[in-house]
């Protein structure tokens, strides 16, 4: 049957439909739709699956992939993308033999179908597609219960119901795919069930959110933090989803966003404190984490030298020179004896250097100085001996 005016009226839609039992039909727009059963008759029948693009006018078959047996239920996401349930039977004299129950798929509107899941106890029944990922199919039986993918049916995880070991879900209808409606039976009666997650167990976790871009060196530049978050619920699942990171520096308002770019304007020395933190769908916040960024623009100061031990040697001797701003690590800096550059440095700090002199230092008293990127100290001087 078929309406154009919301159900104040209702004809027929038959032409092309061969006889038989339809048990289920879905339509994604007002002109496409499937409408599926069993032909001739319920007993040595084969699968009937019945398609139309001119809103029911006209009505063409599609091959199920095997013989004999019924279509239960179907449902598509989109006039591509749908599945069907099944069960596959060898025929007796006015009696049936099961082989198996089938799910069945289709991403070309119906014109291949292909098995994507198999049970030989489980029936699968009722079936509802929010979209080419997610979709939710019940099993009826011994253990039946809800199963639910979220790639399109490339793999299936089972939910868990009320009615789970005790009775079935003999229908299903979403607005969404988190907002969900079961129909269902059990030994003490008729149910309906309700979900809005998705029928997945209530996120209780926050997301987690870990930072890229940030080291314990000060830095004389703009430094990028990046921000990433994953969620998942209490049980390993994967949780409702990041709704938003949001980060502030050293106390301030916070601000949404998964990138900081932390500013280094000139003649600065300061640490800044980084606080991030993320929440999910279900609106579960996670507690405020933090990390350090160092930034220095200050203009170093020159190195300066106050004592040379010993202030005299042969070349090769040891020599320590004290002073300050020498530089935390050498770098490229470098130690000069009258013009000659020292090759071996055993130890650089700031306030303290030790070094070999020069194995071609001149004899007799030189100058010696230390050169870093801050520029040249002042000289000192030293007797080199023969």
């Amino acid at each position: 049957m078929r309406t154009e005016d919301g159900g104040q009226t209702w004809d027929q839609a038959t032409v092309g439909v061969p006889p038989g039992r339809l048990e289920a039909v879905d339509f994604v727009d007002a002109r496409n739709g499937w409408a599926v059963g069993t032909t001739p008759a319920y007993y040595e029948g084969g699968p009937l699956i019945m398609h139309t693009a001119d809103g029911g006018r006209t009505w063409e078959s599609q091959d199920a992939g095997f013989r004999d047996g019924h279509v239960h239920d179907v449902a598509f996401a989109d006039a591509l993308h749908g599945w069907a349930s099944a069960t596959v039977v060898s025929w007796g004299e006015q009696s049936e033999s099961l082989v198996e129950f089938r799910l069945l798929h289709t991403d070309d509107g119906g014109r291949t179908w292909v098995v994507q899941q198999r049970s030989p106890t489980l029936r699968f029944g009722s079936i509802a597609a929010a979209d080419a990922s997610h979709v939710w199919v019940s099993r009826w039986g011994p253990g039946g219960s809800v199963i639910c993918s979220k790639d399109g049916g490339s793999s299936w995880s089972a939910q868990v119901t009320p009615i789970d070991g005790v009775g079935s879900i003999t229908e299903l209808s979403l607005v969404d795919a988190t907002h969900l409606w079961a129909a269902g039976i059990d030994d003490g009666g008729s149910w309906v069930l309700r979900t809005s997650t998705g029928g997945e167990a209530p996120d209780g976790a926050p997301p987690v959110t870990t930072v890229r871009g940030n080291d314990a060196l000060w830095h004389d530049h703009a430094v990028t933090l990046i921000f990433d978050a994953v969620d998942g619920d209490a049980s390993g699942g994967s949780g409702s989803g990041v709704a938003y990171t949001e980060y502030r520096m050293d106390g301030g308002a916070w601000t949404r966003g998964t990138q900081v770019v932390i500013p280094a304007p000139p003649g600065v020395k300061v640490t800044h404190t980084i606080g991030y933190r993320s929440a999910d769908l279900a609106s579960n916040l996670e507690a405020e984490k933090t990390c350090t960024v160092r930034i220095d623009t200050m203009t170093p100061a020159a190195p300066t030298i106050t004592r040379l031990s010993p202030a005299s040697g042969r070349r090769g001797a040891l020599v320590t020179i004290t002073g300050a701003s020498l530089g935390a690590t050498r770098g490229t800096g470098f130690v000069q004896f009258g013009g000659k550059t020292c090759a071996t440095y055993i130890s650089w700090s700031a306030t303290r250097i030790k070094c070999r002199v020069p194995t071609r230092a001149q004899y007799g008293e030189v100058k010696v100085a230390v050169t870093n990127g801050a520029g040249t100290s002042n000289a000192l001087g030293f007797t080199v001996k023969r």
